[in-house]
């Protein structure tokens, strides 16, 4: 029985709104960093916060998805549970964060503890969201996979947008222009405040929107078809093969119980069937699964350790020679997050066919690492190429090769294993993912020492 359509491309839009909104967690605190500057400005952390920011997010988002792999996954609820749920609980910390916005009293130790929970709380949230959302996307086509990923990319490029438009309009001191590529740190003082309880506001609106839209997406006639279809052959497989199996044990056991049995070739037909049926049965072993796509666990680790290495700490570092300082951090960012949405998009027209090729390319991707030292990086020892143009082409690869290597390893990946085990092996992609991000993170701050040659913290 041949598919629903999905008109009007409605399950491709909810699931791209899914994207968008599975990270706005971690968009809606590093992009008021003037907010929470000015709040924790009396405090130890306030050279440091967002470094704190990125830590606990990616720690906290790493434990919870290796705690589920190792632990906690026969006991997790069904994939539509997690995504509900975690939006519920998504919209629940933005809203608290835009009404603590209105609490000027509170500042300092106390509000840098607080905002550390709700990071905690978000990352949380985020992660079940996430790895529910792939569960779902690797039941249905790649290219709704694709969407997610779109999704969470143009989220980035939204942001970067903004916060460009924002340090157009509001050019900051070239001193202070470092800072400058955490987007609303260009906002002048006394409009920080109001400006993040904007964005909180609107981070929350849209985190509604992915809620309810989440809601008729599990109504859709496309959504009900491949979900059932596949609980169904999930379960008719199981119980045919059990049956199966069963009764030829058990005639195997007559067999071998008759007094002729010791004259009986051990290795004979019914033996045959049993290995037959044994092997036809779904492995779920985690370790047989990432051996299956290993090379596409491995380009989504390497992939986003090579990015998260460089992006931010490394390119925000890039020295313009024909404009303002504090604007060419922030085309950085639009430039990056613009490249990461063409790469992912491309997938749409063209899926890389070739893993063990995939798995080449993202190793060759630490080129990008000699490639921006001599792009006039501040402090670096050789310098190649000073001209704005050769830094930004080089940016635009490494983001569109990001896009691109990280949607093709997870759509194709949770293909090339059995059905019934797509979900598990989407649960380890995302989890060969948050590593990526996690290891990157931490690679940041060394490079962030060589440049600087002070404590990266």
């Amino acid at each position: 029985m041949p598919p629903p359509p999905d008109r009007y491309r409605a399950v491709y839009a909810i699931l791209f709104l899914q994207g968008v909104g599975a990270l706005l967690p971690w968009n809606v605190f590093i992009t008021a960093a003037s907010y929470f500057g000015e709040r924790l400005k009396d405090t130890s952390v306030h050279a440091s916060f967002l470094n704190w920011f990125s830590l606990t997010f990616n720690l906290t988002t790493l434990f919870v998805v290796s705690l589920n792999a190792a632990w906690l996954r026969p006991h997790l609820p069904c994939p539509r549970t997690k995504v509900v749920a975690s939006l519920v609980g998504i919209a629940v910390v933005l809203l608290i964060t835009a009404v603590l916005v209105q609490c000027s009293a509170v500042v300092g130790s106390p509000f840098f503890a607080i905002t550390i929970s709700s990071i905690v709380v978000a990352s949380i949230c985020s992660a079940y969201l996430q790895e529910g959302l792939f569960e779902i996307t690797a039941l249905l086509p790649e290219i709704y996979t694709q969407a997610v990923m779109t999704g969470q990319s143009m989220a980035g490029f939204l942001v970067a947008l903004s916060g460009f438009v924002l340090t157009w309009l509001h050019p900051i001191l070239p001193s202070t222009a470092v800072s400058a590529y955490f987007m609303w740190s260009a906002v002048h003082e006394g409009e920080a405040a109001t400006s993040a309880f904007i964005y909180f506001l609107v981070a929350f609106a849209t985190v509604l929107a992915a809620w309810a839209s989440m809601l008729i997406f599990f109504r859709l006639p496309f959504t009900k078809f491949f979900l059932s279809t596949s609980e169904k052959r999930r379960g008719r497989l199981a119980n045919q093969n059990n049956d199966r199996l069963v009764s030829l044990l058990e005639d195997e056991d007559s067999s071998t119980s008759t007094d002729s049995a010791p004259f009986l070739d051990p290795i004979d037909d019914e033996m045959d069937d049993v290995a037959t049926v044994k092997a036809s049965l779904p492995r779920s072993n985690p370790w047989k699964i990432l051996w299956q796509v290993r090379h596409f666990a491995f380009t989504v680790f390497a992939t986003f350790f090579v990015t998260l290495a460089l992006f931010p700490v490394v390119t925000s570092s890039i020295e313009s020679t024909s404009m303002n300082q504090s604007l060419f951090v922030a085309l950085t960012f639009v430039v990056f997050n613009l490249g990461d949405v063409v790469g992912r998009a491309c997938t749409a027209l063209y899926v890389f066919p070739f893993r063990r090729l995939l798995a080449v390319g993202a190793v060759g991707r630490v080129a990008f690492f000699v490639l921006f030292f001599v792009c006039n990086v501040r402090d670096s020892p050789i310098t190649i190429f000073r001209q704005d143009g050769a830094a930004v082409l080089v940016l635009f690869a490494c983001a569109w090769s990001n896009g691109y290597f990280c949607s093709v390893a997870m759509m194709r990946s949770t293909h090339a294993v059995h059905r019934a085990n797509r979900e598990l092996c989407s649960s380890i992609m995302f989890l060969c993912l948050c590593l990526g991000l996690t290891a990157g993170s931490l690679a940041s701050f060394g490079l962030r020492a060589l440049l600087c040659r002070c404590n990266p913290f």
